[in-house]
């Protein structure tokens, strides 16, 4: 009879014992398809990011490669004037009859270019509709035509750099070394 409870606690122990292993080797595995789902959502995420990187730099390429196309073509045809900005009349925020306020907002729209007035800065009206503009080295002309305002620039060629962004590649880098960790 000894042997009986004796055979029976080792067998109820036995079955408690693999129900702990049991129980333990579920959660590791339920943990690892939890980890590796996350992974694979991280993972996605980036690449998803990355695609919408790459859209927007090949964007930014392509304007500043046009412009530059176009600059390039104009200087060996002998255009050296350039239309810097042109800009509708009703979103003017300075008189056009007042030769003061109207020399005031030139030079903040040059400021607004990243063209420093402080090195020297001049206008002339010309005629009702046009007036000579020069800013530091660089010469041209204000024209006032068909309700807009068009700023030309002779010397002083303006390079556009574009704007290339690379953060999905550094968060891909990160996400690695977490998933190399986690192997």
């Amino acid at each position: 009879m000894r042997n009986f409870f004796k055979n029976q606690r080792l067998s109820g122990l036995l079955i408690e014992i693999a129900v702990i292993v049991f129980s333990v080797l579920l959660a590791l595995a339920v943990n690892e398809w939890r980890q590796e789902r996350n992974n694979r959502r991280m993972v996605e995420r980036v690449m998803k990011n990355i695609g919408s990187e790459i859209r927007q730099n090949q964007e930014g390429l392509s304007h500043a490669y046009e412009y530059h196309q176009k600059l390039v073509s104009d200087l060996r045809e002998g255009r050296h004037v350039r239309l810097v900005e042109s800009v509708p009349l009703r979103e003017v925020d300075f008189k056009l009859n007042d030769i003061k306020s109207f020399r005031e907002g030139m030079k903040e729209k040059m400021l607004n270019y990243g063209i420093s007035p402080t090195v020297g800065f001049g206008m002339q009206k010309i005629s009702e509709e046009r007036y000579g503009l020069y800013v530091g080295t660089g010469e041209g002309y204000v024209e006032i035509k068909n309700d807009s305002l068009k700023i030309y620039m002779q010397k002083g060629i303006q390079l556009r750099s574009a704007f290339v962004q690379n953060n999905a590649w550094e968060l891909y880098d990160e996400i690695l070394a977490i998933l190399e960790k986690s192997h």
